[in-house]
């Protein structure tokens, strides 16, 4: 009955210690980071690439892991990106002031400490500014901010914007860290001296911030920022006043900056991706083009070849079949016989289209006289297992012509045509030649 109770009492007692833990490293760090510019700017650097979480929870990542790029929780880091927690990463702890349920303390990971899911996982998109950025990003805090002196380089427009959004705001901070100043080194100043220090160490820390998000070197911009005003802010109220301000007023031209980097990037690559498809499409019609200019030119070329060998074999050898055979020999002008008057087959010819070429018909005779040049070869022949046949050597056919070299698996009887077929192939070839 009392070992759970105990138990629950034990991990209560653990968690407070934690939480106070916790709390006193806040302050600690906070006396830490105001000592001197430099370490001001070293906690600066951190804020800078964590600007979307206010100063208190900036400042404790900056104790537990200065070197964080993206921090998340673990319900975040699984829900939404689908990535796993390393095994044996520490997370970084932060105070949980929302919680009403007393003093608890919430956890956050960096994306060093986490890994994708295999096919689902995503990582989050951390911008980075370019040279071919800056000039959509000054255009665009143009437009919120005002316009800038475009004679001044990139870093100094920007150090610009931060001196003008300062001036816009300080004096509404200001009776806040006048409430505050109470053991601090600012008490005992005037309003104009508090005010003077608050407007001159704000305007520092935010020109610092952007440039250090926007990956200014800082080795040539840091001795811009004096922040000799700092140390004064020793006490976490008067420092909170200060940080927050600094985190929410950069905060939104960093994610301005941002969101402006991310539309050039998309921009960039649709325009790079269109650019390929169409130099895609270009290389493939110039192929097409001169593909077709090949073909053209060949069958133009076989057209000339075939038709020349048709007017011979016209010229010589149809007046001889003719009378061989004894078939009536018309005369042959235009394609139309002596008479003018047109077969049945020039009739289904009128019904083509116009631009049909003749050519065409003509390939067609000249690949039925391949296949049969193919089919009388001497290599043609061949047995079915691959062995080339026996030619009948000097023995002749009944009509004393000489038999061709065919297998002897086609027939054991003689393969020469008869008249009949003789006629027919004269008439078939003809009419090919008429066509």
């Amino acid at each position: 009955m009392w070992l759970p109770f105990c138990r629950i009492y034990d991990r209560k007692e653990n968690c407070v210690r934690k939480y106070d833990f916790i709390s006193a490293l806040a302050k600690e760090t906070a006396a830490e980071v105001v000592k001197n510019r430099e370490e001001w700017m070293r906690y600066l650097t951190t804020a800078a690439r964590l600007y979307k979480y206010p100063f208190r929870e900036q400042l404790l990542i900056y104790a537990q892991r200065p070197d964080a790029t993206a921090c998340a929780s673990i319900e975040l880091w699984n829900e939404r990106m689908h990535c796993w927690v390393n095994k044996g990463a520490k997370g970084i702890a932060l105070l949980d002031e929302d919680d009403a349920h007393g003093k608890r303390l919430k956890y956050v990971f960096d994306v060093s400490d986490v890994h994708a899911a295999r096919r689902i996982g995503r990582y989050p998109e951390l911008w980075k500014l370019h040279e071919e950025h800056k000039e959509d990003v000054i255009k665009r805090l143009e437009q919120t901010y005002g316009a800038t002196d475009d004679k001044k380089l990139f870093e100094e427009r920007l150090m610009e914007i931060a001196e003008r959004i300062t001036a816009d705001y300080y004096e509404e901070l200001l009776p806040d860290l006048q409430y505050m100043i109470e053991g601090s080194f600012l008490e005992g100043l005037d309003e104009q001296n508090v005010g003077i220090r608050l407007r001159k160490t704000l305007s520092d820390s935010i020109s610092f911030t952007l440039l250090s998000a926007c990956g200014a070197d800082m080795q040539e911009y840091g001795s811009e920022f004096a922040f000799d005003f700092i140390h004064e802010f020793n006490s976490m109220d008067t420092l909170a006043v200060l940080g927050d301000a600094a985190n929410e007023l950069a905060k939104p031209v960093l994610l301005e900056i941002g969101r402006t980097i991310r539309a050039y990037n998309r921009s960039h690559e649709q325009e790079q991706s269109q650019n390929l498809t169409q130099k895609g499409l270009a290389n493939t019609s110039e192929i097409d083009y001169n593909a077709l200019k090949r073909e053209s030119e060949s069958g133009h070329e076989e057209y000339i070849d075939n038709n020349q060998n048709s007017v011979e074999r016209g010229n010589d050898n149809e007046s001889d079949l003719r009378t061989e055979w004894g078939l009536s020999d018309p005369d042959i002008t235009g394609g139309h016989s002596a008479g003018g008057s047109s077969n049945e087959i020039r009739d289904d010819e009128g019904e083509l289209s116009e631009g049909e070429p003749q050519g065409r018909v003509l390939s067609v005779s000249s690949e039925w006289q391949t296949e049969r040049a193919s089919a009388d070869h001497t290599e043609a022949g061949r047995a079915a297992d691959g062995a080339v046949d026996i030619t009948d050597g000097g023995r002749r056919g009944s009509d004393r012509t000489a038999q061709g070299s065919r297998s002897d698996a086609l027939g054991g009887e003689d393969e020469q045509h008869s008249e009949q077929s003789r006629a027919e192939e004269v008439v078939l070839s003809e009419l090919v030649y008429s066509l």
